[in-house]
Formats: C-alpha cells, structure tokens, sequence
C-alpha cells in the first residue's frame, strides 16, 4: 500500500505539472521534496528542474509528508535514481532519487518497477 501511495502521490504531483497553464513562469529553477525522513526503507528525495514558482509543488510536497528543498536534491549518500520524465519535449525534468541504506540493485528495482530508466546524475 506504501508503494501505491508512493507511485500516486508523485503522479498527482507530475500530471499537474503536465497541466499547468503554458502562460506561467517556468524558468530553470531546480526544486525537490524530501521523503527521507518518512520513507525509510527505500529512502528518496523527488526532484525537478524547470518548474513553475507558484508554491503547487511546495503546497503538494508536504501533503504527501515531504520537506520541500528550494534547490536539488542532496548527493551526499545517493546511491542513484529513477528518472520518471527526461523534460524532452517541453517538459520538467523529474527523478526520485534514492539513498542508503537503499542497495543500488533495490533503485534497480524500483525503476524497473515503475518502467522508467535509472541513472547516477
């Protein structure tokens, strides 16, 4: 059940960046939302680059139990990450990545899990 919170709490939060009005600044901006603290067995940290600057994602981040980063997600034990859009297209960048004491073949998995690639940077 943990998981299918996971997976709709970041879809919900992806899909209406999606829907956001193309009249809005996007800008390069680089914001995150932590879930460290909260999901300790496969701890993650949801960035993304180029969003609006309107607090939707702040406001989302901590609905879903997040601490929201005005910057990138921290490197400092990241193991590698789940990259969910590539911002081809004109779209945002998003990657959940994820940290130990999280083994890299459990992100692996993950990633397979969710169908999107993992990647280290």
């Amino acid at each position: 059940m943990k998981l299918l919170t996971r997976i709709h709490a970041s879809a919900a939060v992806a899909l209406l960046s999606l829907a956001l009005p193309l009249g809005c600044d996007v800008g390069d901006q680089t914001t995150a939302c932590d879930f460290r603290a909260t999901e300790t067995s496969l701890p993650r940290c949801q960035e993304r680059s180029g969003l609006m600057v309107d607090g939707t994602f702040e406001s989302l981040c901590g609905a879903g139990k997040g601490t929201f980063i005005d910057a990138a997600c921290p490197t400092d034990s990241r193991i590698g990450g789940c990259e969910l859009d590539d911002g081809s297209a004109g779209r945002n960048r998003v990657v959940d990545w994820y940290y130990a004491p999280a083994a890299e073949a459990d992100v692996k998995a993950q990633c397979t899990d969710d169908g999107v690639p993992f990647v280290t940077q």
